[in-house]
């Protein structure tokens, strides 16, 4: 999205942080070396939580559709996880576990799961 957003014309530069840089690229927010951070929205609002000088100020910008992936070849793992994912669900576990990590998310941007 932020190439994107670079193509457009919408911002004047990009820096990609590894996934195990996040901490480092809210660090370099903080101090001023960069201007702006993009993340999953309910990922990015834990992250700023015990940091008062960020504030989240846009949030829906995409729509991303998250899964679990499994070997081709592990078919009996990938049924364990479907089963897994629907017995939760019939007990109601992934509405409240959406409703105890979700709950002060952008409802616009993050569906919670039920």
């Amino acid at each position: 999205m932020a190439e994107r957003l670079l193509a457009a014309g919408r911002v004047g530069a990009v820096k990609a942080y590894a996934y195990s840089e996040i901490r480092t690229a809210l660090d370099d927010l903080e101090h001023g070396t960069i201007g702006a951070f993009m993340k999953l929205e309910p990922v990015l609002r834990r992250m700023v939580a015990d940091r008062p000088a960020l504030r989240i100020v846009q949030t829906g910008i995409t729509s991303e559709l998250l899964a679990v992936a499994v070997a081709l070849d592990d078919a009996a793992l990938a049924d364990r996880i479907d089963y897994a994912q629907q017995a939760l669900r019939r007990r109601g576990e992934l509405a409240r576990l959406g409703r105890r990590w979700l709950a002060d998310s952008d409802p616009e941007a993050t569906a919670v799961l039920t």
